[in-house]
């Protein structure tokens, strides 16, 4: 049995050094959702007027900047939006999540992350936290040896 183990060390190890880049979900900036050039149309004329019914409102657009990602354990991104929103997760097992909307994951699973604005509009993004290959090989490694004794 111990033969075995120190087989999976050795592949482990050797699996370990020929993993050259990894790109994590943290590392990438936000990509901004709005970026319209500059207006190149001269100035028009403003000398007429639109009617405008009173009894019509439109709210103005509230977005978050993803509404699905996947973390790797202990791993840290942000999440932004367009408006001042007050910030929580349905599960603070997995996911932890500040004020300013940086998301910590601290557990496996699943949670949802809502943005709540100041008139109770709600935006949500549905984070997955799972261990990266590499933690999955210390998992391995290290309880491995406690499972061959």
């Amino acid at each position: 049995m111990k033969k075995f183990y120190v087989f999976l060390t050795v592949l482990m190890i050797l699996t370990l050094l020929s993993v050259t880049v990894f790109v994590h979900a943290g590392d990438l900036p936000p990509i901004p959702l709005t970026t319209a050039p500059e207006s190149t149309v001269p100035e028009a004329s403003t000398d007429f007027e639109f009617p405008v019914d009173p009894s019509v409102t439109t709210a103005a657009l509230f977005w978050i900047n993803e509404t699905s990602m996947d973390l790797h354990y202990k791993s840290t991104t942000k999440l932004s939006t367009n408006r001042r929103v007050t910030w929580s997760s349905t599960n603070e097992d997995v996911v932890k999540v500040d004020g300013n909307g940086s998301i910590t994951a601290v557990g496996i699973g699943t949670a949802n992350v809502k943005a709540t604005a100041s008139d109770g509009r709600t935006r949500t993004c549905i984070v997955k936290v799972r261990y990266s290959f590499f933690q999955w090989c210390i998992m391995i490694l290290l309880l491995g040896w406690l499972w061959g004794y």
